[in-house]
């Protein structure tokens, strides 16, 4: 993690590392990736095979079935539902095993891709990977719980908007995780390219906004050391003076 820009970031960050809100996250991404687990059979495929695993399709089932009967779902759609994903989950497992079989290289967290991605690629944002994950298959899963509210069962459908709504939501959360590696990642590039140039006292536009404070009045010897720290460099003949 980057240095905190001010004092509020800094404690902000500290509040994040403190064990309680450690300890509410885990389990804020539980029922998030719960939520999300009981649709997952049946919304993509292709999953690699440490997304998979017996762990997590035990806890798919179980949060199915606790949630089935927690909005009175009737025992013949319970059963129903389930099936589906048994079948959905033999499905992915079988893919798993074909892959190994015949020695294709696949990566063991891919999380699959949504079995409506081809309907709605040519739709505005429906090739990008966020708005697909977590616009339009919670979109189209409401739908779905729709479609089952009117002609089915209440209760499934509410179990159905209940995975929706945690799709989003898990999304949203992996989403800020990835830009937030991303901008790291950007941070040190920038950083590995103009750290000479910070040290030299060039402006921020030609540095990308890096910038060394003070540095027009650093101590040679200072500058020295802060380009060793940061590009481990030995060679300081491009040091201004």
């Amino acid at each position: 993690m980057s240095t905190p820009a001010t004092a509020v970031h800094a404690v902000e960050q500290a509040i994040y590392e403190t064990p309680e809100v450690k300890t509410v996250h885990a389990i804020f991404r539980v029922v998030m990736d719960t939520g999300f687990s009981m649709v997952q059979p049946l919304l993509y495929v292709g999953q690699g095979e440490r997304v998979v695993t017996v762990f997590y399709t035990a806890v798919m089932f179980s949060a199915v079935f606790g949630l089935c009967h927690f909005y009175k779902v009737d025992p013949l759609w319970i059963s129903g539902f389930l099936g589906l994903n048994a079948l959905a989950t033999c499905y992915h497992l079988g893919q798993i095993w074909w892959r190994n079989k015949k020695d294709i290289l696949w990566h063991s967290l891919y999380p699959g891709d949504p079995i409506i991605a081809p309907l709605v690629k040519h739709l505005p944002k429906g090739s990008d990977y966020w708005w697909l994950n977590g616009f339009y298959v919670p979109l189209f899963t409401a739908l779905i719980a729709w479609l089952v509210k009117q002609f089915i069962d209440p209760g499934l459908a509410a179990v159905l908007m209940f995975s929706a709504f945690w799709m989003v939501v898990r999304n949203f959360v992996y989403y800020q995780q990835w830009r937030s590696e991303i901008l790291d990642a950007r941070d040190r590039f920038i950083e590995s390219q103009h750290t000479i140039d910070a040290l030299n006292a060039a402006p921020a536009s030609k540095t990308a906004g890096f910038i060394v404070k003070n540095a027009k009045h650093l101590r040679p010897s200072d500058k020295k050391a802060l380009a060793k720290q940061r590009l481990n460099a030995t060679d300081f003949a491009s040091l201004s003076a």
